[in-house]
């Protein structure tokens, strides 16, 4: 299994003694962006930008990634509400994109809001 990254694969070739058959035991990672997005990212338009390290991050570890916008998805998935729609787009790419991961990232007023309204 490759993680991508140069250091990482130089250090696993000499702590693994038959690193080469190890490579054959991993299926291959699905190309970047494909569909296959193992990895999910929700956030708004304005944040859409800062989610670039953590994406790049698991690009790199071989992982699909996908950032959906909550203004896209709240367009183009129907709900009473945005985490109704959130639900709905997960579900509709859940199997067809082997969905393992999902952040959701969100303005940190926001998480205030959350914990106070959990009573934190």
């Amino acid at each position: 299994m490759s993680e991508n990254i140069p250091e990482v694969e130089e250090t696993a070739r000499e702590l693994i003694l038959n690193y080469e058959d190890a490579q054959n035991w991993y299926s291959p990672s699905v190309e970047p962006g494909a569909p296959g997005n193992e990895f999910v990212i929700v956030t708004t338009a304005a944040l859409a930008d800062s989610v670039w390290p953590i994406k790049n991050w698991e690009i790199c570890k071989g992982q699909g990634v996908y950032v959906a916008t909550t203004e896209w998805i709240d367009s183009n998935f129907s709900g009473n509400d945005l985490a109704a729609k959130i639900r709905v787009f997960l579900r509709t790419y859940l199997s067809s994109w082997n969905i393992l991961k999902v952040l959701r990232g969100c303005p940190y007023e926001k998480l205030l809001y959350i914990q106070r309204s959990l009573g934190r």
